[in-house]
């Protein structure tokens, strides 16, 4: 978030980007970047996120 990137590869095995994932916050690009897929951060979130960086703790 800090980057304002709104794509990065993440490993699709660990259980918070599945959830993450699940809970459409995160979307699966279908690219591939070694063993990782490539996640689009959903764009409200985005923003939300922006302004207010702790809400997902």
């Amino acid at each position: 978030m800090n980057d304002k990137v709104q794509e990065k590869a993440l490993n699709p095995n660990e259980q918070a980007i599945a959830w993450l994932e699940t809970m459409k916050f995160i979307i699966n690009t279908g690219k591939i970047d070694g063993n990782k897929k490539v996640f689009r951060i959903e764009p409200t979130l985005s923003k939300h996120l922006l302004q207010n960086p702790n809400s997902l703790y």
